[in-house]
């Protein structure tokens, strides 16, 4: 399966089985990915077009940048080309920002506040996990369970479905 099976984004076809809806009449599922990490962005990107899900996925590199697309405000101000998404693949330790602020500040927004934030980090502390729970976290994925190819890495896939049905 490839990038246009999962996305068919540049599909002519696309429009033909129902706008938004994509391979098998699944909705499409936008994911707001916010890593910065460039290698680990491109492995949870394969994974997530590799997949069944008919997903669109957006990309930023830090936590400002997070918070703009997300309010669109500066270089996201335009609602079509950056739509609100429906689950955001947030990494913990970014630059500025980090990703335990991002959650708090998501949390803090009106119309943000029920959207749904997986934490996707290397951190295996306790303490980390316990507080981004507190903060409204819909998942917490270990980073080594899918960039070391594990069939753990599946649990993401198993979260994004959870939280999408």
């Amino acid at each position: 399966m490839n990038v246009e099976d999962v996305n068919c984004a540049e599909e002519e076809n696309c429009a033909e089985e129902g706008g938004e809806e994509g391979s098998e009449g699944r909705e499409r599922v936008r994911i707001l990915l916010v890593e910065d990490d460039e290698t680990h962005a491109f492995i949870i990107r394969r994974i997530l077009e590799r997949s069944k899900l008919n997903t669109e996925i957006f990309e930023v590199r830090d936590g400002e940048s997070a918070m703009d697309f997300l309010l669109n405000r500066g270089d996201y101000a335009d609602k079509s080309l950056y739509p609100r998404p429906d689950i955001v693949l947030l990494d913990l330790r970014l630059p500025g920002i980090d990703g335990t602020e991002v959650l708090r500040r998501i949390k803090e927004e009106d119309e943000l506040r029920d959207l749904s934030v997986v934490i996707l980090t290397s951190s295996e502390s306790d303490e980390d996990i316990i507080r981004t729970y507190e903060d409204g976290a819909s998942g917490y994925i270990l980073k080594s369970a899918f960039v070391l190819k594990s069939p753990r890495m599946n649990g993401l896939l198993d979260i994004i479905l959870s939280l999408v049905r």
